[in-house]
């Protein structure tokens, strides 16, 4: 699976450390990384610390944390699609031209060989003229993007990768205007998603320094 590869990369990569600093007699505290950084460096810290604790992370945990990031992702995505359909943002009435206007959502599955199958909200529009772009009406498959989608999330990339990332998802099909939309919605969601990773690593250090 895999899910189960990213895991055992990010162990792989902190038990080499781990012994470089011990053969180098480094103190866990004081240890500081010169050598190639992580591929996904926003996990390295937390997955550390639950292996010193001895309870290192399950796969089913690395699926639950990228179900998390993809929903929210895909389900940004599709506002903001919609958003540009319409010609005006979900509570910007000011600008509504009465002509059509959104009508709820509805439940898609969608399935990712890192993530497993989750549901996402998929919004609808009162004339049936909106169609997903990101992901095709009829499409349920999405393991063709989760590597950048990952990328975004785990990386911690800067808004102009994030905008490069985006529009080769969209095979340059889309506006350099509807981009910067999309890019202005995912950035503050991804960092949320890092902060609370970021959070749980830091939580578990101070347990383990009291």
């Amino acid at each position: 699976m895999e899910k189960e590869k990213i895991l055992e990369e990010i162990r792989n990569s902190i038990a080499k450390r781990e012994e470089k600093d011990e053969e180098a007699n480094i103190p866990p505290r004081n240890r500081k990384r010169k050598d190639k950084p992580s591929k996904y460096p926003i996990f390295q810290e937390y997955f550390k610390q639950r292996l010193r604790e001895g309870n290192p992370v399950q796969a089913y945990e690395v699926e639950d944390l990228f179900k998390e990031a993809f929903k929210g992702f895909f389900e940004n995505m599709f506002q903001s699609e919609l958003e540009d359909e319409l010609g005006y943002s979900k509570y910007d009435y000011q600008n509504s031209t009465g002509e059509n206007y959104r009508n709820g959502s509805y439940t898609k599955t969608l399935k990712s060989n890192i993530a497993g199958e989750f549901d996402v909200e998929v919004p609808r529009d009162r004339n049936g003229e909106y169609e997903p772009k990101i992901v095709k009406k009829y499409q349920t498959d999405i393991s063709n993007i989760e590597d950048k989608i990952l990328s975004m999330y785990a990386k911690g990339m800067s808004t102009e990768a994030i905008n490069s990332h985006i529009e080769e998802m969209y095979h340059f099909s889309v506006s350099k205007e509807q981009i910067s939309r999309v890019t202005d919605k995912i950035l503050p969601i991804a960092k949320e998603w890092q902060k609370r990773i970021l959070c749980k690593a830091e939580l578990r250090l101070k347990a383990e320094r009291a």
